[in-house]
């Protein structure tokens, strides 16, 4: 992996963050980490190889920034809550009609009912 010949901020192997909400990382390696509550935490030029994001209640995961690159998810674990909530995102996009269609429909419905009631269409 290209990324391992970056020099990192702080690297962290195998750790479990229990919360980290509003918490910034900055050209970080979280490598093998289990990340669970991350609520407006910051995760800027980060490589998450091996983590997982391991968030069952959608507020633990509000507000989290991450940088969209590969180096950020290439062997990224996803919860379900997780996994549906970035696939609702996407389906607030507009275009892509069937694309979009595809997507709402893989979201699992009890979640799609919640995702759509926190956050109703502003059209």
């Amino acid at each position: 992996m290209a990324a391992s010949l970056r020099a990192y901020k702080a690297v962290y192997q195998g750790a479990t963050f229990e919360d980290v909400r509003g918490r910034r990382f900055d050209n970080a390696l979280l490598s093998d980490c289990v990340l669970r509550r991350i609520a407006g935490a910051t995760f800027c030029n980060c490589v998450l190889a091996g983590s997982t994001v391991d968030a069952d209640d959608i507020r633990d995961i509000l507000g989290a920034t991450v940088t969209l690159d590969c180096f950020t998810f290439e062997g990224l674990r996803l919860s379900p809550t997780t996994l549906d909530a970035f696939l609702y995102l996407l389906t607030l996009t507009t275009g892509n009609d069937t694309t979009r269609g595809r997507l709402e429909a893989a979201i699992e419905p009890q979640r799609l009912r919640l995702f759509q009631k926190l956050f109703p269409s502003t059209e």
